[in-house]
């Protein structure tokens, strides 16, 4: 099978879909598609399960056979840009298949359904979103069907952006008249010119008409580069307002997106949708909208005065277009995917670069400039074989369209300039006469009408480019957030947090947390330890309410979480996190953020709380230092203070610690453990904490193994128990000798 060049699509599966299917021998085995290979190139593969085996095919290698009995646990795994499903066998640690985060709810389906199989266990097999009115699955990632889904309801969502510049868009739609008007009059005059003064015999003895019909069309033609000018400066009016009101409703949607939502897209994606999606709605509400009015006013008016004329010609001219119509509808559909697979690959190249631009220190500190000139290169030439392709479609297309256009102007030249070769005053055509001026005009018209013609012959594609970008748009704005944003507005919370039989899983995956009960007090400092991956920071992420419950119950001061407005509640919460965040700004602007509007004097209290003023003097410009992109004029302890100084600032009810202090060398780890333990006096703390002596002023420490807690207390208490924390703690200590 032939590798595509471009981004995978659900229709390219198919082909390995139906080798796996003759593989297993069942007609409709449960099959998982997958994209990545396990260096992570781009590759068509897929996993089926039948009965006690897995099938495994990628392209066209061999077809791999597992036993499920051979095998450990089936898992989701999460990584850095891609999801794999992973398992064991007595080899060790084994990788069954990769993707990218598009199949991200595929594969947490798949994982619960393979390890129920190989329990034996019996589950329905997982709901996949489909449309309703075709039946096919939705691609990755999406929510919509691109072939189902209804244009002029997709355009009508356009009217409330137009609505609020409409006086402006219909008196350029005015001056669109008035230039349309113009171009008709215009040969009229000219045939005046021509029978009256120029071919007529004899010539008349007073040429002042001669001279006021020259200048009414001099006149004419400076009014309709009036008309244009203005109507250019109206549109350009309503344009910016458009355009800002566009990105301003995709950019505030993206920021109320859940991150479970947001992991669906790249930030390529998303970039493209703010940017390049929105522009091309406001070219086609701006320009494309406007001329299609004129083109029709335009072809309209003339097609009457053409047929008022001569109508047997004008049938003549005419005759070519419902022929080119059918073509362009033939080939809408075709285009339509034309572009939506360009838009696709330039999402792609979007990606890469701000991946690239935002980890350049990794780039240069690993020399791999050459690598990341060679993926460019690629995702460049992608974009540009898609863009070749589509191009040459159409340069394929147009000339021979514009050679049916043509076939009707040949005809009338031909039969009216056979007559005006035999007399050239006076032409002849069935009942009518026609003068010179008169086949002038006639000529002239058929150049007016055959132009909106050929202008809306390039319309399916442009209608194309703007449908798949407002179908993006749209899709983004109309997705159903899993979290419910609004709620109780709360003045002030006392921080009294509890669990209640508290679940949470990833869509159908097993749950990452499994019937959690925990109650931590107002002012209480509580500690959460255990292995990586054991649930820590997912349940942190849960008092920040970052995601949902999926059963049970967290209350806040008593009240369900779910029930509180979200941002006056995450306001009331101060956060500091291991992969520390700093605005390209100053070192002032990045602590403030916290708290807009807070004054001098609290800005650089709570940098000196945090430990963090010192380093800040000796900066050149003190407060006024720019820290770079994502501060990388700081070291990783710096950023860290400043981060510590931004929670410090908002004097928040609850704090969250997630290895607040592991960039931090011991002689200031001790002082920013003393801050802390300042900031964190009579405020709810959650710390997360691989180093367990930061731990030992915490009144409780919660340990967690395998989503679950297994044990729960102080510091001395959880050391004489001689448990999990106790081990912990035993092992770290032999690691520090070993160190020293």
């Amino acid at each position: 099978m032939k590798q595509k060049t471009s981004r995978p699509h659900f229709r390219e599966f198919n082909p390995i879909r139906e080798l796996v299917t003759k593989d297993t021998g069942l007609e409709k085995p449960y099959i998982l598609s997958y994209n990545l290979s396990f260096d992570n190139k781009e590759v068509f593969g897929a996993v089926a399960l039948c009965e006690d085996k897995l099938y495994i095919r990628e392209g066209n290698s061999e077809l791999k056979i597992i036993e499920l009995s051979t095998l450990g646990e089936i898992k989701f795994v999460q990584q850095w840009g891609c999801i794999s499903l992973e398992t064991s066998n007595e080899n060790g640690e084994l990788e069954l298949c990769r993707a990218d985060m598009r199949f991200v709810n595929f594969f947490r389906a798949a994982a619960r359904k393979f390890e129920a199989a190989r329990l034996k266990k019996d589950i329905p097999d997982p709901v996949i979103p489909r449309c309703p009115k075709c039946g096919k699955p939705y691609p990755p990632g999406r929510t919509t069907c691109q072939k189902c889904t209804d244009k002029r309801k997709l355009f009508g969502r356009l009217i409330p952006y137009m609505k609020p510049n409409l006086k402006y868009l219909l008196l350029a739609a005015l001056f669109l008249i008035a230039v349309s008007g113009i171009s008709v009059v215009l040969p009229i005059l000219n045939k005046a010119v021509i029978n009256d003064y120029i071919a007529a015999s004899p010539a008349p003895s007073d040429q002042s008409g001669f001279f006021l019909l020259i200048g009414g069309m001099a006149a004419l033609g400076l009014l309709s580069a009036v008309a244009v000018m203005a109507r250019r400066l109206l549109v350009a009016r309503a344009a910016k307002d458009i355009l800002i009101r566009l990105q301003s409703d995709v950019y505030r949607k993206i920021q109320e997106l859940s991150l479970t939502g947001l992991n669906r897209r790249s930030s390529g994606e998303l970039i493209q949708r703010v940017a390049n999606d929105t522009e091309e709605l406001r070219e086609f509400i701006t320009w494309l909208v406007p001329n299609l009015i004129q083109q029709a006013l335009t072809l309209g008016t003339v097609a009457v005065l053409l047929l008022i004329m001569n109508w047997k010609l004008t049938i003549l001219v005419i005759l070519p277009v419902p022929f080119l119509v059918l073509m362009f509808r033939v080939l809408h559909k075709f285009t339509h995917k034309m572009y939506h697979r360009q838009w696709q690959v330039e999402s792609d190249a979007g990606t890469l670069m701000h991946d690239v631009f935002s980890g350049m220190r990794v780039v240069k500190t690993y020399g791999t400039e050459k690598r990341e000139e060679k993926r460019f290169d690629e995702a460049a030439k992608k974009i540009a074989q898609i863009s070749k392709k589509n191009e040459l479609t159409w340069n394929m297309i147009m000339p021979f369209a514009s050679f049916l256009l043509s076939i009707g102007e040949y005809a009338v030249l031909y039969f009216l300039g056979r007559e005006l070769v035999g007399d050239p005053s006076v032409i002849t055509s069935g009942n009518a006469n026609f003068a010179l001026g008169d086949l002038m005009q006639f000529v002239s018209y058929v150049g007016l009408i055959y132009e909106p013609i050929r202008w809306m012959s390039f319309l399916p594609r442009r209608i194309a480019r703007a449908t798949t970008s407002l179908s993006k748009i749209v899709e983004l704005l109309d997705e159903k957030n899993e979290m419910c944003l609004e709620g109780e507005i709360l003045d002030d919370i006392n921080g009294d947090i509890e669990f209640k039989n508290a679940s949470f899983g990833y869509a159908d995956a097993e749950y990452v947390l499994k019937n959690i009960n925990l109650k931590i007090g107002k002012g209480e400092m509580v500690g959460f330890v255990g292995r990586s991956g054991v649930g820590k920071t997912t349940a942190a992420n849960l008092v920040l309410r970052l995601y949902d419950l999926s059963e049970g119950s967290l209350t806040v001061d008593g009240k369900e979480i779910k029930t509180i407005d979200q941002h006056s509640y995450r306001s009331k919460i101060g956060v500091v996190l291991q992969e520390t965040f700093l605005f390209n700004g100053t070192i002032y602007s990045n602590i403030a953020y916290a708290k807009p509007g807070a004054t001098r004097d609290e800005v650089i209290r709570a940098a000196k709380l945090a430990n963090a003023h010192e380093f800040i003097m000796r900066q050149p410009d003190g407060y006024n230092t720019y820290v770079g992109d994502k501060g990388h004029t700081l070291s990783g302890g710096e950023r860290q203070r400043i981060a510590i100084a931004r929670a410090i600032l908002r004097n928040p009810r609850i704090l969250i610690l997630d290895e607040a202090t592991s960039s931090l060398d011991t002689e200031t780890e001790k002082q920013i453990q003393e801050a802390i333990a300042l900031l964190s006096g009579g405020r709810t703390t959650i710390a997360i904490a691989h180093r367990l002596s930061t731990l030992r002023n915490a009144t409780k420490i919660v340990v967690f193994e395998k989503g679950m807690i297994e044990e729960e207390g102080s510091h001395d208490e959880l050391m004489r128990n001689q448990g999990r924390y106790y081990r912990l703690v035993m092992a770290q200590r032999q690691v520090n000798k070993m160190q020293k």
